[in-house]
């Protein structure tokens, strides 16, 4: 160890590692490289702790009259490195080093990070050598003892190897020049911070500092890799928390009590109130604030349970100190010198009012065994609110300019919203105060951004304060929503005290709604006029994300609108009623360009017509469309709601209908904006599934309530659409151009159309408008044309119906004998497109389930199914026909197998599967591949409809098929049979993508799990490529898929354990190691991984049934993974696997009844209890 350290390290930093991979004249990149290398290597040479002793000792002796001059930049970088370096070290190779050794350096660690003369160091390595010492402490937290003899006899321990005894020597040389204290054991360490936390002071900080990140450490934060098992951090989590915690909140408190007493005393004296405190004097203060905010926030739940390792951590809006922290919380007097020390410094320092307010902000989230009853939640509360009203007093001055005061009070809202909810909160005379608060505020913010847009012109980038008071909006409308959307005000309580809340909260927050939306718009068509004014190019991916984050706010804000639904309708009827006069004017006016005060209506009106839009509904995105149970309640307590309602829908169509009336006179005009058409249909497509026939609401709900019945008669709303001229005119369009190709020359398409009209009066543009619509969009037509005129009594209804359905067999006839006969070729493109569109038709035939009478359907389409997969033969090439007939077959099966006969049940199954064959015979042997890592998903969704198809067909009711005369074993034999012929593409590659992965699973689980002794007949090719496919899905990062795949493992060998299904696979040159295989995947990529835990049961349950097949063969399995672990835990593990693999359990795993469950009921139990104890060892961390 001769010569300098510093030296020597410098010039190994400048020399590319082995196998370094970068650029080697980048100097940064190659020390980077090198520092991991020598950390990874275990820096056999200490140059790590030598380099930080060398730049130490140049730090002045304590009794030094000379100014200390700090290190360069370039040395502090250094001196970081080597400081976690060294930690990195010693962690990873603890038990090589003396005990003395590492106390040594411990307490050297604590002692360099306290280093404050001048801040010689910088706050980086103060903080990095104070985790340093952290992270050591803890290491050997669970080994020292309280009785002090066992430390004491550590420390006169002498290091076994000559280069620890120097580097120990040079450290105990520094004693005097740092003043180390050499502390032996928990207890000297708290007498030591307490000492330090006594009083104010550079001890006080130190203390502080390094007292908050000792409990960051033992609480999870650390970034720091201990090369320990998850039970060493669950101990020491519960060790400090249980003997510890108690104390350091004893030491805090008591040192923020004495620096609020220095801050209340240098007010009161000293002569320039405007210097309440120094720089030191803040520093001391964050960091005793910041120790108390650590210890508050402390998890209380195991913060290291291994069930929740690796998941995402949301911020917790709750926490739960125990019972023993009363006599320091539970004082008003303590929360209103917090609240006076804040008033005191918020404005003269800026970042210690901001860590005040966060501490209180903790306080508003206490809940729990605490409080002893209601009452003292209620008392708590109300403390906590008089003090945030104190806050919000000064707002409206804070709302001036930007201010993190303004956000923090409102985080602070939101959260005493979130912890008392309104149940409480309505109990408090101060309530009424802080909805005042918010709504004066909210005003003001929305005021001073429409004065600033109106400023500047509409130029929003102008606009210098609009991005802070965007947040502040959004923060308070955050705890606004949470107050409205709180289930007290529809569901709980005393139905009196809740209408009185909803009436109060109508009062104070309601009018915020109208304040909103009117300035909302009228920036909006401030806006747009600048824009159209200068012609400015928009960034796409911006306006996209504005889009988003106003639909966000609209929604939000529906809430608060539903609080006084009248008052929110007639306020956007107005602005509506404002709109209408001049819109027609705009478009009655000859055809021009877009101005920038029509572009500035247009866009007011399109906001307008959403703000309708989410104030009536609520967006039910894979959920049954309802209306929402706030507007319910208001139509039910009051009748002029309804009309409310019903009026601003139809001045909303009838507005609609006048835009269309526009667009068929003057289609290319600009003005008629496609944007407002556009959330005019929106509405339309919003609104209608909720309010037109409402189901989902039980019999207890009100169902005489007026806003449920106005729409509510199926058979009014088919016969209203059936009476309709669009309606009709719509089936007309169709009649007249089903037949007609997209490329078909306009001298062909207005013969055609003239002579199937015959004397029918016309438009030939409406219709050649019509002809031109994508075949998938005349599809849905037909779909929504069955089911509008499917009344069977009604005369016009089934006339038009036999129209609709009679031209779409008369274009397929036509085409069929046209490729039966030859008289074109089917890969001649007018053949193929006229296949897209007979193909396309069909299906919109075939998704016509809701009409009324389905049973026309089927007797419909029976006939057409052979020539339809024969059409497979043809173009199962072509992906596109391919697909839309693989689509037509699965919808068809979904929306109709459960009512077909017998015969028509015999024809679908057969039609299938001689469309999967034709399919299979050229996808199979093309062997399909992923072409790039970038290749879509929509590129094979023709596997996906083939997988969804026999899903579909599988659900049959098999009972019911066996009464009708099918027997269910046919069902089951075609979906094997499907199965097979998909099999070979289910390659890896396709199984990464999510919907054709979790489709594939849910087929292949259900069949092996229902029918597993149908595998046998499976070639051994096929069946290991199926095993396979199950072992991939098990590890897969959706639990649906993973549960699917262990289910169908389980499933095939509880067949096999029954009935020996697998004797023909298991007796070939492969079969003896599937099982091994299954076994050992099993364990390696699951049961030892995080991912366990969502798929657990599942996982027992497949486990269970390996090991009940061939014992002695898992015992192997398990004997060979144990041997590869390290020798400590080869032996816990292997006394695991013994408890958890009973005989008695195995021996009944198949069993039926009652026993059998039961044993079931216990392994599951004993597995979970399995892999929380392996977890504990065998995770790293």
């Amino acid at each position: 160890m001769q010569g300098s350290a510093t030296t020597e390290l410098q010039h190994l930093l400048s020399i590319p590692p082995e196998g370094f991979q970068g650029n080697a004249h980048n100097t940064a990149a190659v020390a980077l490289a090198q520092l991991q290398s020598l950390r990874d290597s275990g820096d056999t040479n200490c140059l790590f702790l030598r380099t930080v002793l060398e730049i130490t000792q140049q730090y002045p002796q304590t009794n030094s009259s000379s100014t200390p001059t700090p290190p360069s930049p370039q040395t502090e970088e250094l001196l970081f490195h080597c400081i976690t370096g060294f930690r990195h070290v010693l962690l990873a190779k603890w038990n090589t080093f003396s005990p003395v050794f590492r106390m040594a350096v411990r307490d050297f660690f604590l002692r360099l990070g306290g280093i404050q003369q001048q801040h010689y160091y910088s706050r980086t390595i103060r903080m990095a050598s104070y985790n340093t010492s952290a992270t050591f402490w803890k290491r050997d937290w669970q080994q020292q003892q309280e009785n002090n003899n066992n430390a004491l006899s550590q420390s006169t321990q002498q290091p076994n190897r000559p280069e620890e005894h120097a580097l120990l020597e040079t450290i105990r040389s520094l004693h005097q020049q740092l003043q180390i204290t050499t502390l032996n054991g928990k207890t000297e360490l708290f007498a030591y911070l307490e000492a330090g936390l006594s009083q104010p002071g550079p001890q006080m900080l130190e203390a502080a500092t390094f007292l908050s990140t000792l409990v960051g450490e033992f609480a999870g934060k650390s970034a720091s890799n201990y090369n320990m098992p998850l039970e060493f951090h669950k101990r020491a989590h519960m060790d400090f928390g249980d003997d510890w915690l108690d104390k350091s909140l004893q030491m805090s408190m008591h040192a923020l009590s004495q620096v609020v007493n220095m801050v209340t005393t240098s007010t009161t004296s000293s002569p320039q109130p405007d210097v309440v405190v120094d720089d030191f004097q803040e520093e001391l203060m964050l960091s005793i604030v910041q120790l108390t905010i650590d210890i508050i926030g402390w998890d209380f739940v195991d913060a290291w349970d291994s069930s929740i390792m690796g998941m995402s951590v949301i911020a917790r809006t709750v926490i739960r100190p125990p019972d023993s922290w009363r006599e320091y919380l539970m004082h008003p007097e303590f929360i209103k010198a917090v609240f006076h020390v804040h008033g005191i410094l918020v404005h003269r320092r800026p970042k210690l009012g901001h860590a005040l307010r966060q501490l209180l902000l903790l306080l508003a989230s206490v809940h729990g065994p605490m409080f002893k009853n209601l009452d003292e939640r209620k008392e708590f509360a109300n403390f906590l609110l008089e003090g945030i009203l104190g806050l919000l007093s000064t707002a409206t001055s804070a709302a001036a300019q930007e201010s993190s005061e303004l956000m923090d009070t409102f985080s602070m809202i939101s959260r005493l919203i979130v912890n008392y909810k309104m149940s409480i909160l309505v109990q408090l005379q101060l309530m009424t105060q802080l909805f005042q608060g918010m709504a004066m505020i909210g005003r003001h913010l929305l005021h001073e951004n429409w004065k600033e847009c109106e400023s500047v012109g509409g130029d929003l980038e102008s606009m210098e304060h609009r991005e802070w008071r965007e947040e502040a909006l959004a923060l308070l409308l955050e705890g606004i929503v949470m107050v409205c959307g709180d289930p007290w005000l529809l569901y709980s309580g005393d139905e009196d005290q809740r209408k009185l809340a909803r009436a109060a909260l109508a009062t104070t927050l309601g009018p915020l709604y109208t304040e909103f939306v009117t300035c909302r718009t009228r920036m909006a068509r401030l806006e747009e006029q600048y824009l159209t004014a200068h012609e400015t190019e928009l960034d796409e991916v911006r306006e996209e994300i504005f889009a988003v984050d106003l639909e966000e706010e609209m929604a939000s804000l529906s809430n608060v609108g539903r609080l006084d639904l009248s008052a929110a309708l007639a306020c956007l009827s107005t602005l509506f009623q404002q709109l209408v006069p001049q819109l027609q004017s705009l478009w009655d006016g000859n055809v021009g360009e877009v101005s920038p005060e029509a572009a500035g209506l247009l866009e007011e009106s399109r906001l307008v017509t959403m703000y309708i839009g989410h104030l009536l509904t609520d967006d039910n995105d894979g959920e049954s469309p309802q209306v929402p149970d706030s507007i319910v309640i208001a139509c039910q307590n009051d009748g002029a709601v309804t009309n409310s309602i019903v009026q601003a829908v139809q001045t909303l169509q009838q507005f609609a209908q006048f835009q269309v009336s526009k667009i068929m006179v003057h289609a290319g005009d600009p003005r008629l904006s496609p944007l407002l058409a556009k959330s005019f249909l929106w509405f339309l497509n919003r609104w209608a599934p909720a309010y037109i026939l409402p189901v989902g609401y039980s019999e207890s709900s009100p169902q005489q309530n007026p806003i449920l019945q106005t729409w509510s008669s199926p058979e009014a709303m088919r016969l209203a659409m059936v009476s309709s001229p669009s309606f009709q005119q719509l089936c007309q369009c169709h009649c007249l151009t089903a037949g007609i190709r997209h490329s078909a020359p306009p001298a062909e398409f207005e013969s055609t159309v003239k002579s199937k009209a015959g004397i029918t009066n016309i438009s030939i543009d409406m219709m050649r408008g019509y002809q031109r619509l994508p075949y998938d969009i005349k599809s849905k037509i037909v779909t929504g044309l069955i089911v509008g005129c499917s009344e069977k009594n009604h005369e016009q209804s089934n006339a038009l119906l036999n129209d609709c359905m009679k031209t779409i067999q008369e274009v397929f006839s036509s085409l069929v004998h046209v490729l039966s006969t030859k008289q074109a070729s089917p890969e001649h493109v007018d053949a193929m497109e006229m296949t897209s569109l007979c193909v396309e038709l069909y299906g919109g035939v075939a998704r016509a389930g809701e009409m009324v009478f389905p049973e026309r359907i089927p007797k419909f389409l029976t006939p057409s199914l052979p020539h339809l997969s024969g059409l497979m033969t043809f173009y199962a090439n072509d992906l596109s026909i391919c697909e839309g007939l693989l689509r037509f077959f699965r919808d068809y099966a979904e929306q109709f197998i459960a009512i077909l006969d017998a015969e028509a049940c015999l024809a679908l199954f057969q039609c299938s599967a001689d469309l999967l064959k034709a399919y299979s015979s050229v996808h199979c042997a093309s062997s399909r591949v992923i072409k790039s890592d970038a290749e879509e998903e929509q590129s094979y969704n023709d596997v996906l409809c083939a997988i969804q198809l026999l899903i579909q067909l599988g659900t049959r009711d098999f009972v019911d098929i066996g009464i009708s005369g099918v027997d269910s074993s046919q069902v089951t034999d075609m979906i094997f049979f499907g199965l097979q012929q998909i099999l070979p593409l289910m390659t890896r590659g396709l199984l990464q993508f999510p919907t054709l992965c979790e489709q594939y699973f849910a087929l292949v689980g259900y069949m092996m799990e229902t029918y597993p002794d149908k595998v046998g007949q499976l070639p051994f090719e096929l069946f290991d490529a199926l095993l396979e496919s199950l072992l991939f899905g098990m590890s897969y990062h959706d639990p649906g898929v993973a549960k699917a795949s262990f289910y169908g493992i389980s499933g095939i060998f509880k067949e096999h354990i029954q009935n020996k299904v697998l004797d023909a696979h298991l007796s070939s040159p492969q079969g003896p190691a599937l099982i091994e295989k299954c076994s050992r995947r099993l364990l390696m990529e699951v049961v030892f991984q995080n991912i366990i835990w969502d798929r657990l049961e599942a996982a027992g349950t497949t486990l269970l049934t390996l090991a009940a097949l061939d014992l002695s063969q898992f015992a192997a399995v398990v004997q060979g993974i144990t041997q590869q672990m390290p020798p400590e835990n080869q032996q816990r593990l292997s006394q695991s696997f013994q408890s958890l693999l009973k005989n008695e359990v195995l021996a009944k795993v198949i069993s039926p009844g009652y026993e059998g469950r039961q044993n079931r009921i216990r392994f599951r139990k004993d597995f979970e209890d399995f892999c929380n104890n392996i977890h504990s060892f065998l995770l790293m961390r």
